[in-house]
């Protein structure tokens, strides 16, 4: 019985040891490119590169608030010009890059 178990470790050694070398396979360095289109992101390309904005909503901002050196009433007059008032919708977005590999 002792033999048995002896010649069972030994023939899954080499099978153990090809698993081992297919884990270690090297990863693709890049995924590939998909562009396109979908509610709440836009892709672009930039040279050879792929960007993607990510829109993550929208949020009430008081437009006086975000200016410098401008009036509350000068704010609100150009505002008045196009019909708008404060607080103002803007949008929040992120941008994605693909990371370079550094090999």
């Amino acid at each position: 019985m002792k033999c048995l178990k002896h010649l069972l470790v030994l023939l899954s050694l080499p099978l153990s040891c090809l698993s081992l070398n297919l884990s270690a396979a090297p990863a693709p360095v890049q995924a590939a490119q998909v562009r396109t289109q979908g509610p709440g992101f836009y892709r672009m390309m930039l040279g050879d590169l792929e960007i993607t904005a990510l829109l993550d909503g929208t949020h009430p901002f008081q437009a006086d608030a975000l200016l410098i050196d401008v009036s509350r009433q000068q704010v609100d007059s150009l505002l008045a010009q196009d019909h708008l008032s404060s607080p103002v919708d803007g949008s929040i977005n992120a941008f994605l890059r693909p990371m370079r590999s550094s090999g």
